[in-house]
């Protein structure tokens, strides 16, 4: 099959990524993705930190 001529294509088609550039938008959006959870639990955590040990009314 032979390739059809530039001008009979209906539109630009844009190349697809390399590799690096896929790695490049991947750690993008992980890198917004966990900011976002970083200011999510920043402003619903709890004011006393979990390792703090904290005193219940049991003996054990």
């Amino acid at each position: 099959m032979t390739e059809p001529p530039a001008e009979a294509l209906l539109f630009d088609v844009p190349a697809p990524p390399t590799p690096v550039e896929r790695l490049l938008h991947l750690a993008d959006q992980y890198t917004q993705h966990n900011d976002a959870l970083d200011l999510l639990l920043r402003t619903t955590a709890p004011s006393v930190p979990w390792h703090t040990p904290r005193r219940c009314g049991r003996r054990w």
